[in-house]
């Protein structure tokens, strides 16, 4: 999960796109990029508010430490209390990046990124009663009361351009990401007419 406040674009190219990005890109390629550090002091800042309790809030700032060297960061946090009972939820996410520019021709750029999501419990439908839903059920969350699913990312990036004149650019890329998921729940929900109650299953860990 990546909040989109820490993006500056989305790039999305149809078709297949195995020439560029692999063999694994044959529908299409989408490139999330990351707001970058500019030679000007940058304010960026972002609040709302819904219903069911969901908020969302977010700043960043872009501040030049030399006439070559640019730092940013990024933080934001959203969440919800869910449409369902106890099916609240948390994403949060902060990243900073330094800019430096050694020549006129070249760019040099290091970025890190970590973001928290939590999820607890899941909520996977109202099971149907006699066919249809019954109103009683609507609110109702049939997964455990600790029930959870957690994760942790981060990522550090390395980045290097230089003009080679001729109008061509030589880009490098390096990166190092690390994913820990922690998960917790019943899967699956089954209205049983012999006892009218809702059988759980599917315990998963």
């Amino acid at each position: 999960p990546v909040d989109a406040f820490l993006l500056d674009r989305i790039e999305i190219l149809k078709g297949p796109a195995s020439l560029m990005y692999g063999e694994g890109a044959l529908g299409g390629a989408v490139n999330l990029v990351s707001k970058s550090p500019v030679s000007q002091l940058n304010l960026d800042s972002l609040l709302s508010y819904g219903s069911f309790g969901q908020y969302r809030f977010g700043v960043g700032v872009s501040v030049p430490l030399r006439s070559n060297l640019f730092a940013r960061v990024d933080v934001s946090q959203s969440g919800s209390d869910g449409y369902v009972k106890t099916a609240n939820q948390k994403l949060s996410a902060a990243a900073g990046s330094v800019r430096w520019l050694p020549t006129s021709n070249v760019s040099l750029k290091a970025t890190g990124t970590y973001t928290y999501d939590k999820t607890a419990p899941q909520y996977y439908a109202t099971p149907f009663i006699d066919g249809q839903i019954d109103p009683r059920t609507r609110e109702a969350n049939y997964n455990m009361a600790d029930a959870f699913a957690k994760s942790h990312n981060r990522w550090l990036q390395f980045e290097g351009d230089a003009l080679v004149g001729g109008g061509w650019r030589v880009h490098d890329q390096f990166f190092v990401s690390t994913h820990t998921l922690d998960w917790r729940n019943f899967e699956g929900y089954t209205y049983n007419a012999a006892t009218r109650t809702v059988d759980v299953s599917s315990y998963f860990l």
